[in-house]
């Protein structure tokens, strides 16, 4: 079966037909789940992450997030509200591309932490900043 004009174009993006065959139906909506793994001191309050400019989802320092329901096609997702001394490896906005119907991963690495020396009860870091010392 050769496929030809609107229907080829359709085919290529992921259409398919009803259970009768005659009619065209547009994918279904698919689901991004964003993976984010920190290594070293942890962020207690946590990230925030945001798909196409919607409502911040409040995240844990390691954790993993289910998105369902999101249109077929390309969409940003980015993880902001890293405090400092934590470094986000890559940029904080990516585009994925979701597919119909499917699921795509998206991960996220942190790493966090300061050069410590251990003054009791505090652990002195660079900059000024302080916290209660953790001793090995």
């Amino acid at each position: 079966m050769r496929l030809t004009g609107a229907v080829a174009a359709f085919a290529l993006v992921g259409g398919s037909c009803d259970s009768s065959g005659s009619e065209m139906v547009a994918p279904g909506p698919g689901t991004l789940i964003v993976l984010i793994a920190s290594t070293g001191t942890p962020d207690l309050d946590g990230y925030r992450l945001t798909v196409d400019d919607g409502e911040p989802i409040p995240v844990d320092w390691n954790d993993q997030v289910e998105i369902p329901g999101l249109a077929a096609g390309s969409h940003t997702v980015e993880l902001t509200g890293l405090d400092d001394p934590c470094v986000l490896n890559g940029p904080p906005a990516r585009s994925v591309n979701i597919p119909g119907n499917g699921i795509v991963y998206s991960h996220f690495v942190v790493t966090c932490g300061w050069p410590c020396y251990y003054e009791y009860p505090y652990c002195v870091r660079l900059g000024g900043h302080h916290a209660p010392a953790l001793r090995p």
